[in-house]
């Protein structure tokens, strides 16, 4: 399919949502029900042509804001307190020439209401009365709003001359910085009045590496966790809605047994009717699982597709996840002043707190494969192993040592 037609009712019915268990990148369009009799749309397979056009326009959106007064805002914390309020201001339908969006409507005309109420029943706090437009528009006025209040609050409206000012005060600050790194292990220095740059340079490094570390893996880590989560929601919810599945399962079992009993039984009993009785039930559940087998097909291949995108992702999480535990033992050696380079973490002393975090994230992993992918994604692990991912102590030494030199490097 190229394009989807949803045709619509006989009568106007209102939120009919159209659920898919998986994106579907495609044009949408509407028939009338008139329309889609002329065209037979409903009684037989059409190939039809689509031609529409749209014509896009470029608005200012508009936020519209209230203040409601209060009888004495001022409490504890000796500033005026307000409580804000808002709804959106603007709507989005599926065909917007024939629902106009009443729904979301009904917020604004609730705020109105609760506004009406606060003017004749004044609160003692103030009230802001927000209506935010482009909610549609990955909530537009929202952002703009909040985005003022915050940079409000945390002063970031500064002249030019302030940002120079505060530019060259970094500028130094580094500069110091720079002096100290330029003596290699800044942790080894012991001179009295370079603890203070020490200090500082720590810190900074520490920063850096948090950094370093959400741009490089963790951001991504956690999208991906995300799209994990959602190939085993899509899998259990296919499977919750099919109960023929575990009907299934049932009769698997049921046919094993069966056929175990049909096994022990010699060859001068098989001529004998308990033999036979066995052998006609054994052919008719075969019958109902063949049957069964027909009516899952399309189950069992939309399943099979969530597995092999789940096992997917799988194999670019764990990577990541062995590359956030690097930046989190550089973290920590920071945070303990301590260099770590190579050849520190080589050290016959360091071996043991390295094979504690590597055996840490291998037993992580196998818990991983048979918590999530037997037993709750159903993958069998003699066909799908994801032990290659396992991670070595001199892995975890070369990972460590080669962001060292990153956080230095920014």
């Amino acid at each position: 399919a190229r394009a989807v037609v949803f045709i619509g009712a006989d009568e106007p019915a209102p939120n009919v949502y159209h659920h898919l268990n998986f994106p579907a990148n495609l044009p949408r369009f509407y028939v009338t029900a008139e329309l889609a009799e002329k065209l037979q749309l409903r009684t037989k397979p059409q190939t039809v042509t689509l031609r529409a056009a749209g014509r896009w326009e470029i608005f200012e959106g508009r936020n519209v804001i209230g203040v409601i007064r209060g009888t004495k805002p001022v409490f504890d914390e000796k500033v005026d307190e307000a409580i804000l309020l808002a709804a959106p201001l603007d709507s989005l339908s599926e065909v917007p020439a024939l629902s106009p969006g009443a729904r979301l409507a009904a917020n604004a005309a609730g705020l109105l209401s609760v506004a009406e109420h606060l003017q004749a029943n004044r609160p003692r706090r103030d009230v802001i009365v927000c209506f935010l437009d482009g909610e549609a528009a990955n909530h537009a006025g929202a952002r703009a709003l909040y985005g003022v209040l915050y940079r409000t609050r945390t002063k970031q409206k500064m002249t030019l001359a302030e940002r120079l000012e505060m530019h060259q005060g970094e500028q130094q600050y580094i500069g110091r910085i720079q002096k100290v790194l330029a003596w290699g292990d800044i942790f080894a220095l012991k001179d009295k009045q370079l603890k203070s740059a020490q200090s500082e340079t720590r810190t900074m490094m520490r920063r850096e590496a948090k950094i370093l570390a959400a741009d490089a893996v963790r951001d991504e880590l956690q999208a991906r966790r995300m799209a994990q989560y959602k190939q085993k929601r899509f899998y259990k919810q296919l499977v919750d809605e099919t109960p023929l599945l575990a009907a299934d399962e049932k009769l698997r079992a049921k046919l094993a047994g069966l056929r175990q009993r049909i096994e022990a039984v010699g060859e001068g009993d098989r001529q004998q009717q308990p033999y036979k009785d066995l052998k006609a039930q054994q052919a008719s559940l075969q019958a109902e699982a063949e049957q069964n087998r027909t009516r899952l097909q399309p189950v069992r291949k939309k399943l099979e597709a969530y597995q092999a995108e789940f096992i997917r992702l799988a194999r670019t999480v764990m990577p990541l996840k062995a590359e956030d535990l690097s930046w989190s033992q550089l973290e920590r050696g920071l945070h303990k002043s301590r260099l770590l380079d190579k050849a520190v973490l080589s050290r016959p002393e360091e071996s043991p707190k390295l094979e504690s975090t590597v055996n840490w994230f291998n037993a992580d992993l196998e818990k991983f494969q048979v918590k999530q992918l037997e037993k709750e994604m159903g993958i069998d692990r003699s066909s799908v192993s994801l032990d290659d991912l396992k991670m070595s102590v001199p892995e975890l030494i070369d990972k460590v040592a080669e962001k060292y030199p990153l956080c230095l490097a920014a």
